[in-house]
Protein backbone atom coordinates (compact mmCIF):
# COMPACT_ATOMS: atom_id res chain seq x y z
CA UNK A 1 0.00 0.00 0.00
CA UNK A 2 1.43 3.37 -0.87
CA UNK A 3 1.00 6.19 1.58
CA UNK A 4 1.27 9.93 1.62
CA UNK A 5 2.30 12.11 4.50
CA UNK A 6 -0.17 14.69 5.63
CA UNK A 7 1.59 17.80 6.79
CA UNK A 8 0.19 19.43 9.90
CA UNK A 9 1.74 22.74 10.93
CA UNK A 10 4.80 21.92 8.88
CA UNK A 11 5.32 18.52 10.52
CA UNK A 12 4.75 15.04 9.13
CA UNK A 13 2.51 13.59 11.82
CA UNK A 14 0.07 11.26 10.07
CA UNK A 15 0.45 8.69 7.29
CA UNK A 16 -2.66 8.33 5.17
CA UNK A 17 -3.25 5.77 2.43
CA UNK A 18 -3.42 7.21 -1.08
CA UNK A 19 -6.23 4.89 -2.07
CA UNK A 20 -8.80 2.57 -0.58
CA UNK A 21 -12.18 2.99 0.93
CA UNK A 22 -11.71 2.61 4.64
CA UNK A 23 -8.02 2.43 5.38
CA UNK A 24 -6.85 3.78 8.72
CA UNK A 25 -4.45 6.66 9.19
CA UNK A 26 -1.29 5.87 11.17
CA UNK A 27 0.75 8.24 13.29
CA UNK A 28 4.32 8.73 12.20
CA UNK A 29 7.02 8.43 14.87
CA UNK A 30 6.98 12.23 15.09
CA UNK A 31 3.20 12.18 15.55
CA UNK A 32 3.50 9.53 18.26
CA UNK A 33 6.12 11.61 20.10
CA UNK A 34 3.97 14.73 19.87
CA UNK A 35 0.92 12.85 21.14
CA UNK A 36 2.88 11.53 24.14
CA UNK A 37 4.08 15.04 25.01
CA UNK A 38 0.55 16.43 24.67
CA UNK A 39 -0.88 13.69 26.88
CA UNK A 40 1.73 14.48 29.56
CA UNK A 41 0.72 18.16 29.52
CA UNK A 42 -2.97 17.26 29.75
CA UNK A 43 -2.28 14.92 32.70
CA UNK A 44 -0.41 17.72 34.50
CA UNK A 45 -3.27 20.18 33.89
CA UNK A 46 -5.84 17.60 35.04
CA UNK A 47 -4.00 17.02 38.30
CA UNK A 48 -3.56 20.75 38.93
CA UNK A 49 -7.19 21.48 38.08
CA UNK A 50 -8.56 19.15 40.77
CA UNK A 51 -5.78 19.61 43.33
CA UNK A 52 -7.99 21.86 45.47
CA UNK A 53 -10.88 19.40 45.55
CA UNK A 54 -11.55 16.76 48.16
CA UNK A 55 -11.66 13.14 47.02
CA UNK A 56 -15.45 13.27 47.10
CA UNK A 57 -15.58 16.47 45.09
CA UNK A 58 -13.15 15.07 42.50
CA UNK A 59 -15.25 11.91 42.20
CA UNK A 60 -18.46 13.94 41.82
CA UNK A 61 -16.81 16.10 39.16
CA UNK A 62 -15.63 13.04 37.24
CA UNK A 63 -19.14 11.58 37.34
CA UNK A 64 -20.72 14.85 36.21
CA UNK A 65 -18.26 15.25 33.35
CA UNK A 66 -18.87 11.63 32.35
CA UNK A 67 -22.61 12.35 32.18
CA UNK A 68 -21.88 15.43 30.02
CA UNK A 69 -19.80 13.31 27.64
CA UNK A 70 -22.54 10.70 27.39
CA UNK A 71 -25.09 13.40 26.58
CA UNK A 72 -22.89 14.68 23.76
CA UNK A 73 -22.45 11.17 22.37
CA UNK A 74 -26.23 10.71 22.27
CA UNK A 75 -26.78 13.91 20.30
Amino acid sequence: MSTTRRVTSGQDLVLRPESGRSLPAVLTPEGTDLLARAEAVVDTVDRRMVSGLSDGQAKALAQALGACMEALEEA
